[in-house]
C-alpha cells in the first residue's frame, strides 16, 4: 500500500512536469508564429505602400 502511494506520487510528479513542459513548448510555438505573422504582415504593408507612391 505504501509502495503504491509512492508510485502514484512519482507518476503525478512526472505528469505535472510533462504538462509544464508542454505549456512551455506551446508558448514558444505561439510566440514564433506571432513573429512570423507580424513579419509577413509588415512586409506586405511595406510592399503595398511602396507601390502606391
Amino acid at each position: 500500500m505504501i509502495k503504491e502511494s509512492k508510485k502514484m506520487k512519482i507518476e503525478k510528479e512526472k505528469h505535472d512536469e510533462f504538462v509544464e513542459n508542454r505549456r512551455k513548448k506551446s508558448k514558444a510555438i505561439a510566440i514564433i508564429l506571432f513573429v512570423m505573422v507580424f513579419t509577413f504582415f509588415m512586409t506586405t504593408v511595406i510592399r503595398i505602400s511602396s507601390n502606391i507612391s
